[in-house]
């Protein structure tokens, strides 16, 4: 495939994208077009930088996933996320310092049936820091002969594609940022770029963001079929119509994170939802809420995340989080809808089983 013919199928992908944006999972105002179609341009972002400008496994760099303005899949206000293309039959070297992390982890995913992905492997706790908090992780299909007994090391699988980095924090302004980078061991300066690499990177990058938004509208209809009907709104339609549950399968989840949440619909700005529960104990853990498009709100104005250390916990970890458009001041930990209507409320548990919640949904008095 020449450049041409791959540029028109790279727009064709974002043309089906936009359909699912106006189609049966998709916006239902026009709040949520806009950002669906915003929801697009950063997702086509985050494609064209981790697909077409850094796809190369064997010369591998790292992308930063979310920022204020570019996010996905249910990004955390509160983590870092750096990705970087794998091939099974090299070895790299992870190597950096954790600076003032609260938690971090690495996953490896693969290609499970059917073009979804599983998680291949993944260290956190393992891996050994020395006093200043450097490190080195080595991946590889085995570990090599001359690295020695005490160094960190992750086996790549066969069918091993990628690697993700999450950096968590409870306050991301005071502590500092993990630095790290990856190389090929005995790799070199990366070729002249051809026109048929070019060419399927591209056609993988449109194929990428259409995948992702048909994953980010699925979960979000699925969370619609099991919203408490202590929160829907009466005479809603939540919860109603035919949903592909396979597709699912096509995020990168990790095996650290416990989740728990349910979704709103029709919340007018009088309105308040509270989130009762216990927080198991855990290393982190976090309160916010995502738009349609598993978007976080915007944390650079407003309050729409919590951590554990914001919740307001009672002793015994008990917490009362409110949902609305402004504080109702009754003692409960707020966040801020910033007059979104329907959306899901999601709770993080790192290193826990998800903490269990019920939820009641009220009108403020006027």
């Amino acid at each position: 495939m020449d450049a041409k013919a791959a540029y028109d199928e790279f727009l064709a992908s974002l043309a089906s994208a936009a359909e699912l944006i106006t189609g049966s999972n998709g916006a239902v105002d026009e709040r949520e077009r806009a950002e669906g179609f915003r929801h697009l341009t950063r997702l086509t972002s985050i494609a064209l930088e981790m697909i077409v400008e850094k796809g190369d496994p064997a010369h591998p760099e790292l992308t930063r996933w979310m920022n204020p303005h570019r996010k996905m899949m249910g990004d955390n206000p509160g983590t870092i996320y750096e990705s970087a293309w794998l091939d099974p039959a090299l070895h790299y070297v992870l190597r950096g310092n954790r600076g003032g992390t609260t938690w971090i982890g690495v996953c490896i995913y693969g290609t499970g049936e059917g073009g979804s992905r599983r998680i291949a492997g993944a260290i956190d706790s393992e891996v050994e820091y020395s006093a200043d908090g450097s490190f080195e992780l080595h991946l590889a299909a085995s570990r090599p002969s001359d690295l020695p007994a005490g160094a960190s090391f992750l086996a790549l699988e066969a069918d091993a594609t990628d690697l993700l980095i999450r950096q968590y924090f409870h306050d991301p302004s005071a502590q500092a940022e993990a630095t790290y980078s990856i190389e090929v061991v005995g790799g070199g300066a990366p070729p002249a770029l051809s026109e048929s690499v070019f060419a399927d990177r591209l056609v993988a990058a449109g194929r990428y963001v259409r995948d992702v938004l048909e994953v980010e509208t699925t979960i979000s209809a699925i969370s619609q079929t099991t919203a408490p009907p202590e929160i829907r709104k009466p005479g809603s339609t939540a919860g109603e119509g035919e949903v592909d549950w396979s597709v699912i399968n096509r995020v990168q989840p990790t095996p650290a994170i416990g989740y728990s949440g349910a979704w709103f619909d029709d919340l007018d700005d009088d309105e308040v939802i509270v989130a009762q529960g216990v927080l198991p104990a855990c290393e982190y853990a976090s309160v916010q809420w995502l738009s349609r498009w598993m978007e976080s709100g915007d944390y650079a104005h407003h309050q729409v995340q919590l951590t554990d250390r914001q919740m307001r916990l009672a002793a015994d970890r008990s917490f009362a989080v409110s949902l609305g458009r402004s504080d109702p001041e009754d003692g409960t930990a707020w966040l801020d809808t910033t007059g979104i209507r329907h959306g899901t409320f999601v709770i993080r548990t790192l290193g826990a089983e998800p903490a269990e919640v019920t939820y009641r949904r009220y009108r403020r008095e006027r």
